[in-house]
């Protein structure tokens, strides 16, 4: 199991319970970054990537933790915890957090604290354009819950890295809703016929394919015999004929 998976299995053990606001809340993320253990805060950090939160309420929590923690971590554990603030105080996209970033670039804290700095900065230019694509209400869907109108305005984008990341947190997590299973199957139609046959293109699109074929839901097979002989891309139509498999 991986590292990240590891993590998500503990969220999903520990975040459960009713005391806890909704996932992708602002509240929720509050809670745990001023309450909670560091593998609480670590677990949380892992889902605050796709979020689309900026707001100052929080990070300036995260970034408290954080000028706490950085310059006694010293064993694995301490430092994966700093590892994944430095991510999550990246993840705002909030420009205010750039110096804070940096100061940890250098200085006396420990080699590996310094490298996943360096490498948080480039998630902080990410997040600037991301976050307000992920957090914008206006394409929301009354009824639905935060995260999944969330993940559908990532899967509705213009953006192919988030049309893939909220694929795979659709397959990953069996979230099978029928919102988000309907707005993949959209965007498949209405793109994969005419899509670009470069490598991130048909990334994007063959993990939105898994996503709903994934789902084993026999109305979207027409969809998946469609896109094997009808997609855009030759690499693209062979993932197509792979994912048949999951009916």
């Amino acid at each position: 199991m991986t590292l990240v998976r590891k993590y998500l299995s503990i969220a999903l053990m520990l975040f459960c319970s009713s005391s806890w606001a909704e996932e992708f809340d602002l509240n929720y993320y509050q809670n745990i970054f001023e309450n909670g253990s560091r593998v609480e805060q670590t677990a949380a950090a892992s889902s605050l990537e796709w979020s689309g939160l900026s707001d100052e309420a929080l990070f300036d929590v995260v970034a408290a933790n954080l000028a706490k923690a950085a310059p006694e971590a010293d064993s694995k554990a301490s430092i994966d915890h700093v590892a994944w603030l430095l991510k999550a105080l990246a993840f705002s996209g909030n420009e205010k957090y750039r110096a804070e970033i940096q100061k940890y670039t250098q200085g006396d804290f420990h080699r590996k604290v310094r490298k996943y700095a360096k490498k948080s900065l480039s998630y902080l230019d990410q997040h600037k354009v991301w976050n307000p694509i992920i957090s914008d209400t206006s394409g929301f869907k009354e009824g639905e819950s935060l995260k999944d109108n969330r993940l559908a305005n990532m899967i509705r984008s213009d953006v192919l890295e988030l049309n893939r990341i909220g694929a795979k947190r659709v397959h990953y997590e069996h979230n099978y809703t029928p919102y988000l299973l309907e707005t993949l199957a959209a965007e498949l139609k209405a793109k994969a016929p005419t899509m670009a046959d470069d490598k991130l293109t048909v990334d994007a699109y063959a993990w939105m394919a898994k996503a709903v074929a994934g789902s084993g839901d026999a109305k979207y097979r027409p969809l998946i015999e469609q896109l094997s002989k009808e997609a855009g891309a030759s690499k693209m139509r062979k993932y197509a004929r792979k994912y048949l498999n999951y009916f």
